[in-house]
């Protein structure tokens, strides 16, 4: 029914009905600010968390691109985080389009283990571990 054709009375009723819930949305709104914020301040505590390490750490999407860096690798490469993010780690470290030879994400991709490489970049030695993350099927 339009409101137009509705009664005075079944306005004033609906009016009042809807009156009624203003507390219970207020309140809704009260504990989504309250988690809104907590997810905030752990985003934030994670991020601290993963930039205090001092060893050069990203995550990588399936193929091989670069969705978040701590801050070990920004000063490393002398990018900063939007330099880097979208792009892959040969192209970064080595300069490449493609996997250098022995790659461990590569590796890693075919065996679902942790893979190693060691490499020199300039006057050290980096050692390159790579890590899978699997679903409950073991599928990356």
């Amino acid at each position: 029914m339009k409101d137009r054709d509705k009664t005075k009375e079944q306005l004033i009723s609906e009016l009042a009905e809807l009156h009624q819930r203003i507390p219970e949305l207020e309140a809704l709104e009260t504990k989504h600010k309250r988690i809104e914020k907590a997810l905030l301040a752990s985003a934030q505590q994670w991020q601290r968390t993963f930039d205090a390490i001092g060893d050069v750490v990203c995550l990588q999407g399936a193929e091989g691109r670069i969705l978040r860096c701590n801050t070990a690798m920004a000063n490393l490469l002398g990018k900063s985080f939007d330099e880097i993010k979208g792009r892959t780690c040969w192209e970064l470290m080595h300069g490449t389009s493609e996997p250098i030879e022995g790659c461990p994400i590569v590796r890693m991709r075919e065996t679902h283990h942790r893979e190693t490489l060691i490499l020199p970049r300039g006057d050290r030695w980096l050692e390159d571990s790579v890590d899978p993350l699997l679903d409950e099927n073991d599928n990356l």
